[in-house]
């Protein structure tokens, strides 16, 4: 079975069909615990089209084997021009503004079901949750007073596998790791990030492999998430500095990478090789302008597939099912 959920603002139905095309059904918003959920359409050719304001992935129940025509999404939190834009993985340059937000929230990343973006604000401890509509944010609550006096919140990563949250903070002299209660923004700490005096991200991937950026020594690190012993992989070949994002696409295991890079700011946005550390870039320097600091809207059990439904501030978001 595959179930398709698309999620929007303003309608509260799901779509769900069987292997076959044609079998799409709208079902109630009770067998889905998520709350306001879209329809759409399941054509004859096996591509699926949103209806209404929506965002839609697809869920695999089962092993079905898809493929899908459009890349994941990511989003894109600048915090330079203070907005929050939403791209597709494999076209940065095309990203689209989903509203204004000018505040310091440098670590970001998508829960466990890859449905509710969170985020930490870098210096005055709130927890929160952004709106994938306009990029609002809604305090959940205080970080707490647990980080040094002379370090920020830096980074922000999400277990995909049993949903754990988990926070770094970082000076240019150390680094901490935390876990963060999803319920009350509370943070409690785990250790010191051995070997790494300025994580500026982190993130775990599907596996609880997790990983961060020292922008002190422009190298990466792999990081134990019950001891935060830090271990460096390797060099990512860039001088970069100030706050931006590392997060897995948890559908491929690659680690991308928002990168910003010298006293000029120049970003640019790639991949991160995890056995050597190095960056490889995807977009050109400075597609759009802007200090990025960017999450994968994946999840490890399920096909993320990107966008917006048509006449909606965002992407296409139609796509063909393979059986």
């Amino acid at each position: 079975m595959l179930n398709v959920y698309c999620l929007s603002n303003t309608l509260d139905d799901i779509v769900e069909r069987g292997q076959g095309p044609g079998e799409g059904v709208v079902i109630s918003a009770d067998k889905f615990e998520s709350g306001k959920q879209g329809g759409g359409i399941m054509r004859a050719d096996r591509s699926f089209i949103c209806m209404g304001l929506s965002i839609c992935f697809l869920l695999v129940v089962g092993a079905i084997p898809l493929s899908a025509t459009d890349s994941p999404t990511g989003f894109a939190l600048d915090l330079g021009f203070n907005n929050l834009a939403v791209h597709r993985l494999d076209d940065f340059p095309g990203q689209v503004i989903l509203g204004p937000q000018a505040g310091n929230y440098w670590g970001i990343d998508f829960d466990e079901s890859a449905k509710t973006l969170y985020a930490i604000h870098g210096t005055n401890n709130e927890f929160g949750v952004l709106s994938l509509v306009a990029g609002v944010f809604s305090l959940i609550g205080s970080a707490g007073e647990t980080i040094p006096a002379e370090h920020s919140w830096t980074g922000l990563a999400i277990d995909p596998a049993d949903g754990t949250i988990y926070a770094s903070s970082a000076d240019a002299n150390s680094s901490s790791l935390y876990t963060v209660n999803r319920a009350t923004g509370e943070a409690t700490l785990i250790g010191g990030i051995t070997n790494a005096t300025t994580i500026i991200d982190i993130s775990i991937n599907c596996d609880g492999e997790m990983y961060g950026h020292d922008i002190s020594d422009d190298a990466i690190y792999t990081i134990n998430p019950s001891t935060g012993e830090g271990t460096q992989v390797g060099s990512t070949g860039l001088d970069s500095n100030f706050a931006q994002g590392i997060d897995f696409d948890n559908s491929s295991g690659i680690l991308y990478a928002w990168t910003y890079q010298g006293n000029m700011g120049d970003n640019q946005f790639g991949t991160i090789n995890l056995n050597t550390g190095a960056f490889t870039a995807i977009s050109a320097i400075n597609t759009p302008r802007g200090q990025f600091e960017g999450a994968t809207q994946t999840c490890c059990d399920c096909l993320q597939i990107n966008g917006f439904e048509t006449g909606a501030p965002g992407l296409p978001v139609s796509w063909t099912v393979t059986p």
